[in-house]
C-alpha cells in the first residue's frame, strides 16, 4: 500500500538527520508538519526542504501507480483459467442447462452471457460435484437434487454437461463424467435395545411408524460430503447414539453400485456414484432386549 507524502518526507528527513555530512541543513528536528506549517505561514523555506518534498511527492506517485498496477494484475489473474482441481470444481458447478457459451475476448475464455437472472440460476442443475485426477484422467462425479437427495443426471443432461466441460477444459484433457444412482449400503446388525424405549422390531414405542436406527443411518449417510468416505467406525457411532440402543454388533457391511453384486465395504468405502443410500429392504437388523 502506498505511503503518504508526509510519511515519505519524514523518512527522508530521518535519513538526513542520521547523516553527519548534512548537519548544516537547518532547521533541526524537521518534520512534514513543520514544513507544511512553514508553507502556510509564508515563511521562507530552505531549498533542501522543498527538494525533499518534491522527491517525496514523486515517490508517492510511483507507489500509487504500482498499487494500481498490482490491482490490475490481480484482477486479470482472477479471470484467468487455472486448470486446477478447485477451478474445475467451480466450473462444473457453474454449468447452465440450455444456455450457450460465448467467447469473451477480454477474459480469454468461454462464459455465459446471463448468470444472474432467475432462469439462469434455475438452470444450474448440478448441485453436488467432486473432481479428481487419476491415471491421466480428469474424473467428474456430479449429481442434481431430487426430493431433497442427490440423484443421477439423465442422458440428455449428461451429454450437455460433457459438451460444456469439453469447451471449458484445457485441450487434450481426458474427461470422465460420472453421474449414477446412489450406491447401495447393506447392513447386518444385531442391536441390544432398551424395551422401555423401542419395540422388538426397532420401532419407537411412542410412535411405531418411526424406526430410529434406520433414520440415524440415513441421516449419517446424508451428512457425508459428496464423494466423501464412509467409515464403519463412525457409522457404528451413529447407530450407538440412538436412544434405546444399549449395544450392537456389526456383523456385515456391504456395498454395490449399478447391478453389480454386493461386496464387503472394508474399514471405509468411497461411493462410486459419490453418494449412497441404505438398502433397507435387504438389510438385516436384529433386535434383542437388553435387560
Amino acid at each position: 500500500m502506498a505511503r503518504t507524502i508526509s510519511e515519505i518526507y519524514d523518512e527522508i528527513v530521518s535519513v538526513k538527520n542520521g547523516t553527519s555530512e548534512l548537519d548544516g541543513l537547518l532547521p533541526l528536528n524537521e518534520s512534514s508538519q513543520t514544513f507544511l506549517d512553514a508553507q502556510s505561514s509564508g515563511s521562507k523555506v530552505a531549498l533542501w526542504r522543498l527538494w525533499c518534498w518534491i522527491f517525496a511527492t514523486v515517490c508517492w506517485l510511483q507507489e500509487v501507480m504500482l498499487d494500481k498496477h498490482k490491482e490490475e494484475v490481480a484482477l486479470k489473474m482472477s479471470h484467468t483459467p487455472y486448470g486446477t482441481i478447485p477451478w474445475y470444481h467451480k466450473i462444473v458447478l457453474a454449468f447452465q442447462l440450455g444456455y450457450e457459451l460465448e467467447w469473451n475476448e477480454e477474459r480469454n475464455q468461454y462464459l455465459y452471457s446471463d448468470t444472474s437472472s432467475p432462469a439462469a440460476v434455475e438452470s444450474r442443475i448440478i448441485k453436488r460435484a467432486a473432481v479428481t485426477f487419476a491415471n491421466g484422467q480428469l474424473v467428474f462425479k456430479v449429481a442434481k437434487i431430487t426430493a431433497g437427495v442427490p440423484a443421477a443426471l439423465d442422458n440428455a443432461e449428461l451429454s450437455s454437461v460433457h459438451a460444456y466441460l469439453t469447451e471449458m477444459a484445457y485441450p487434450g484433457t481426458n474427461i470422465v463424467l460420472i453421474s449414477e444412482m446412489a450406491d447401495d449400503l447393506r447392513l447386518d446388525v444385531t442391536f441390544y435395545f432398551d424395551p422401555l424405549v423401542l419395540n422388538p422390531d426397532g420401532s419407537s414405542i411412542t410412535d411405531s411408524s418411526v424406526y430410529p436406527v434406520n433414520d440415524a443411518v440415513n441421516a449419517f449417510i446424508q451428512s457425508l460430503p459428496f464423494n466423501g468416505r464412509m467409515t464403519l467406525q463412525k457409522l457404528v457411532d451413529a447407530m450407538q447414539a440412538v436412544p434405546g440402543i444399549s449395544d450392537l454388533v456389526l456383523n456385515a457391511a456391504e456395498y454395490r453400485y449399478g447391478n453389480l453384486d454386493y461386496l464387503p465395504t472394508g474399514r471405509e468405502y468411497l461411493p462410486f456414484a459419490g453418494h449412497m443410500v441404505l438398502d433397507s429392504a435387504n438389510s438385516n437388523f436384529n433386535y434383542t432386549p437388553y435387560v
